[in-house]
């Protein structure tokens, strides 16, 4: 019995130091994205990798769900310091961050593998936003590239199959010029309306059309007033995984390679996790008898080639757009 004692003792006393011992460095990561997104999941994955490499010496609370902010709340707040870890979308944060909505322009990608080749963190094009990233005014430093789906055309009407069926379609866009300029290109009608919005807008015929990734349309139940899904692809969605200067300086040279890498790494899964979510949900929308069609890409892609270098011009990211072109077969 006295063994007993003085072995519960032991282990109660080994607890107590355990649970008494803090981390070196305790830091915040926030998203928007609601728990079991593609962000949220990023940054607890990420979290826990910190933890593991780094033997405990740094801990992430992941805060998910706008709890520290929206999106772009949340990239300001890397700056002052209230968010120490962010991912946000490339229209978020090319407020702050100019050059990098070229990656939001329409058709930027020719396809996936285009795309792997341009956002992995070994490429030429990496290393030039990388370099931009972490020596801009914004305080922050590159931890990987995301990405968030694939964007396609959905509406009301009938099968979109040609640019001359797109023509004069009211197609609900986001409010950045880039969207607008980008929809008139290709002949369309567009016109901002809020998310929240847009089920309404679709069912009194404000507008005839919208686009978002397979997961958004079937989640937001868009498929009700808008059936006909036309594989566009035109937006191959990316942000930035970043972590705030205040945080990184704090950190030994040791912990930083950590940080990185991880930062490097589940950026890559994420991108995995983000691609096996489309594939999920359009197995959902064929289950749904939703109406999909692909099209002949290539007149689509002609014709935003030119907004493509005007944009780029605007922004001065004319090396990059050459870098991503490089990558590509134009």
């Amino acid at each position: 019995m006295k063994k007993l004692s003085i072995c519960i003792l032991s282990a109660l006393g080994c607890l107590a130091v355990s649970s008494s011992m803090a981390a070196e460095f305790n830091f915040k990561a926030g998203t928007d994205q609601p728990v079991g997104s593609s962000y949220a999941t990023l940054l607890e994955d990420f979290a826990k990798t910190v933890q593991a490499k780094s033997d405990g010496r740094i801990r992430i609370k992941v805060y998910p769900a706008a709890q520290l902010g929206s999106e772009l709340e949340l990239a300001q707040g890397l700056r002052l310091g209230t968010v120490d870890f962010t991912a946000t979308s490339v229209g978020n944060i090319s407020s702050l961050l100019p050059k990098v909505a070229i990656l939001g322009a329409p058709y930027i990608f020719e396809n996936i593998e285009h795309r792997q080749k341009v956002i992995s963190d070994d490429t030429a094009f990496y290393a030039s936003l990388e370099e931009y990233v972490n020596h801009s005014n914004v305080g922050v430093q590159l931890l990987g590239i995301t990405t968030a789906g694939i964007r396609s055309l959905y509406n009301s009407k009938g099968p979109v199959k040609t640019l001359e069926d797109l023509k004069g379609m009211k197609v609900r866009t986001l409010t950045s010029e880039e969207q607008v300029q980008g929809w008139e290109n290709l002949g369309a009608r567009p016109t901002p309306i809020a998310f929240s919005e847009l089920y309404s807008a679709l069912q009194t015929g404000v507008v005839d059309a919208a686009e978002n990734s397979p997961e958004f349309y079937y989640s937001m139940k868009h498929y009700e007033q808008a059936p006909y899904y036309t594989l566009t692809d035109h937006m191959m969605a990316t942000g930035l995984f970043m972590v705030s200067n205040l945080a990184w300086k704090k950190l030994p040279d040791d912990l930083k390679k950590i940080v990185l890498e991880a930062g490097h790494a589940a950026s890559r899964r994420e991108q995995q996790f983000d691609m096996d979510m489309s594939a999920k949900y359009m197995e959902k929308l064929k289950a749904e008898g939703i109406k999909i069609n692909e099209i002949d890409k290539g007149p689509w892609i002609e014709r935003s080639l030119p907004l493509q270098d005007r944009l780029a011009k605007k922004v001065d990211a004319e090396k990059m757009l050459g870098l991503i072109r490089q990558a590509g077969s134009r």
